[in-house]
């Protein structure tokens, strides 16, 4: 399985998350009922350190499904054959408490459970909107060498 593009990069509340790839059956046998499922993990991560034990596979944060985050690829997969996926949920959707980073994970698997893959990702999004405000000009300074 593929995930070969994540939209957009750092998602607002108000947009959409679009996720899509393509599902490549490496077995010998026809598989029945592929499915592609989004998970998010159930806390945002809160530093750089557990940010860098999930990038490097040491840890795995636990994640949970996503309402409208599943789509049932194909009937069936001849063994060889490949299908593209997508999905889109909207950010309310995805019921996350704060901005930040969070795990995200996408799996596939068969009707009949005997066959699963999944891939991993991180996903930086924005729970609210940021606000910015604007600078005192007067007191910037700039250093000459």
């Amino acid at each position: 399985m593929s995930l070969d593009s994540l939209a957009p990069v750092v998602p607002r509340p108000k947009d959409d998350l679009q996720l899509a790839g393509t599902i490549t059956n490496t077995s010998d046998r026809e598989i029945g009922g592929a499915n592609v499922e989004l998970r998010l993990s159930q806390e945002r991560m809160g530093n750089r350190a557990q940010l860098a034990k999930v990038a490097d596979g040491s840890e795995t944060p636990n994640t949970r499904g996503v309402s409208n985050g599943s789509v049932e690829v194909k009937a069936t997969l001849a063994p060889g054959a490949s299908a593209p996926w997508s999905i889109k949920v909207p950010m309310s959707d995805l019921g996350l408490g704060n901005s930040g980073v969070y795990g995200l994970r996408v799996d596939a698997t068969s009707r009949d459970r005997l066959t699963s893959h999944h891939i991993s990702a991180d996903l930086l999004a924005m729970v609210s909107e940021p606000r910015f405000r604007q600078a005192d000009q007067s007191r910037v300074v700039v250093a000459a060498q």
